[in-house]
């Protein structure tokens, strides 16, 4: 079976933002490379600090999911 590229891990989805333990900046989420028997091998993310973002790949155990906040809603006055 050959290295497969999935588009979500634990809950993250290709685009969203994440954090990486270990390193500061901004940070997205590309896709989880598979090895030839299905278990994960490496997260390709793309991010850094400002200025210096590049294509990096990382352990997936290092991904973090971030929280997104939720948003605040204007309240109807009567």
């Amino acid at each position: 079976m050959p290295r497969s590229y999935i588009p979500e891990f634990n809950g993250i989805v290709k685009g969203d933002d994440i954090k990486l333990s270990g390193e500061r900046g901004q940070f997205r989420f590309v896709h989880l490379t598979t090895t030839a028997e299905g278990k994960p091998d490496y997260c390709v993310i793309f991010g850094g600090t400002p200025g210096h973002a590049k294509m990096r790949c990382v352990d997936p155990a290092r991904v973090i999911q971030v929280k997104q906040k939720a948003k605040r809603t204007k309240k109807e006055s009567a």
